[in-house]
């Protein structure tokens, strides 16, 4: 990661921006898209190859899905992260995003990065249900990954964000007998954090017909603090709403937006998302997602 003195806009506070692959993220700066299967199959050597097509380089595969309903495909693990880098690696992504659920996934993660030959940056998210203190310590300890730090579904403003993101920047820290902090040995590693804004719980008499509530006005506050990603995918739930959730995040002026993307209910294959269908944008949609965010950055 570069360090802010040796970005575009040096004057700006180093926690305001960070470098994700060849891409300055922070204010002041156009909106990245991070495009991707909400899940990594076996099909996703096609679906990165037609991502790169148009452009795109920075991109999103769950290998491991935190699921609502016990019965629910869970993802393929190790196996699909294998199916993900070694695609990312062919057709030139420069970043993937991934879910860890626990401590033991960041080793997994660099076993197959390892195997794979992925030169490229591989970005840890935790997300809105995997959230835990010794997951945010263990990313905070480790430099090898940036972090994507989602909220929870129920957070009731930005302050819960900031605790949890001081976890992360405060890592793993020691104490004495007597219960003090031993400064020394409680030295932060990772600042390369980025914040995401998903959605929270609709109340009960909520007559939004997305999944969840927007809350896209939590994006300029915690800009301040971190980088912020909107995922619409999750908020919308349904692909029809995406567009209008897009188009009323960006009037936020969030920093990157992630959208889940398959092949979609035309492939004349019938490949399928594993998980969120509803949600997933058609590939042959793509060109309108870059198109708004063209005119966006404008």
């Amino acid at each position: 990661m570069a360090s802010a003195s040796a970005s575009p806009l040096g004057g700006v506070q180093k926690a305001r921006l960070i470098q994700i692959g060849s891409e300055w993220l922070g204010l002041g700066l156009p909106c990245q898209p991070i495009l991707g299967p909400c899940t990594a199959d076996i099909h996703v050597g096609e679906l990165f190859r037609r991502l790169a097509d148009h452009g795109i380089t920075m991109t999103r595969a769950g290998w491991w899905k935190p699921r609502s309903g016990a019965d629910s495909f869970p993802g393929h693990g190790s196996t699909g992260g294998r199916w993900v880098l070694d695609a990312a690696r062919d057709y030139g992504m420069e970043v993937v995003s991934v879910e860890v659920m626990d401590t033991s996934h960041l080793d997994a993660v660099r076993r197959v990065r390892d195997d794979s030959g992925f030169d490229g940056t591989i970005v840890c998210w935790v997300g809105a249900r995997t959230k835990n203190q010794p997951l945010l310590r263990a990313l905070g300890d480790q430099t090898e990954f940036p972090v994507m730090l989602k909220h929870g579904l129920a957070d009731a403003g930005v302050e819960v964000v900031l605790n949890d993101l001081e976890f992360v920047t405060r890592g793993t820290q020691r104490w004495d007998d007597s219960g003090n902090l031993i400064l020394d040995d409680s030295t932060p590693k990772n600042d390369n954090i980025l914040l995401c804004v998903r959605g929270l719980e609709k109340p009960v008499h909520s007559d939004t017909p997305h999944r969840f509530d927007s809350n896209p006005d939590w994006i300029g506050k915690l800009q301040k603090h971190r980088p912020v990603v909107l995922d619409p995918s999750h908020i919308a739930g349904k692909t029809r709403f995406v567009w209008p959730v897009l188009e009323e995040g960006l009037a936020h002026r969030p920093s990157a937006v992630m959208i889940e993307v398959h092949f979609g209910p035309g492939d004349p294959k019938r490949r399928v998302a594993l998980c969120d269908a509803a949600q997933a944008v058609p590939i042959d949609e793509v060109p309108r997602i870059l198109e708004m965010l063209a005119q966006h950055n404008a």
